[in-house]
């Protein structure tokens, strides 16, 4: 149950959000992977959500869907820190994608703190939920953000497949209608400017698809 403080938290949230009134009630059944999520404790950080963040649009299309590993416990409600949002943001428009026809989410739907170290843990117990919403979503273009997004979806692929394949298309058994593209968080790109041109290069042959 939601304490008055959750509660309060989640007022503000959408107040930051720009929203002057409550959304709409979902009428979802029991088992609706969003209720089951909304209610699972199989990992610790479950303690510390107010409600799982499955992720951020702006338009009703998604051409391009970004995923990313965690959303940050610091930030609680973004699915990526302001600054790495930001930088996203300008990834997007450098090759003329609209924000309305792109969606972003993780792979974790609760906070995380940067310096958690068993994140891989708690990918495994959101996979359920994000192949569900991944599936639901079916976008024509995946692409993952960083190593730990590449290792999770491609677990038998041996060292060092995720450099190798920044700025390539490839398949993924589980998504067969998406094709599906590593480039670097925006996080890593802003620790290492070197880690800019391998995106910008997948970035551009995203482009080229985009205007076919």
């Amino acid at each position: 149950m939601l304490t008055v403080n959750d509660q309060l938290n989640y007022l503000i949230w959408l107040r930051d959000r720009g929203l002057s009134s409550l959304p709409p009630a979902q009428h979802l059944s029991p088992d609706h992977p969003k209720v089951l999520a909304s209610n699972c404790h199989k990992c610790p950080i479950s303690s510390q959500r107010i409600f799982p963040i499955w992720g951020q649009k702006s338009g009703n299309s998604c051409q391009v869907l970004f995923l990313s590993d965690y959303p940050p416990l610091d930030h609680n409600g973004q699915v990526l820190a302001p600054e790495d949002h930001e930088l996203l943001e300008k990834m997007q428009q450098a090759i003329g994608l609209s924000p309305n026809n792109s969606f972003c989410c993780n792979l974790i739907l609760c906070p995380v703190s940067h310096d958690c170290i068993n994140k891989e843990a708690y990918f495994n117990a959101c996979a359920f939920f994000r192949e569900w919403q991944l599936k639901s979503i079916n976008p024509p273009y995946l692409l993952l953000l960083g190593e730990k997004v590449v290792k999770t979806l491609y677990p038998e692929k041996a060292e060092p497949f995720f450099e190798k394949s920044v700025g390539t298309w490839l398949d993924h058994p589980l998504f067969p209608d998406s094709q599906v593209m590593p480039i670097y968080h925006p996080r890593e790109m802003r620790q290492n400017s070197n880690l800019k041109r391998p995106t910008w290069i997948g970035l551009q042959k995203l482009a080229q698809h985009l205007q076919k």
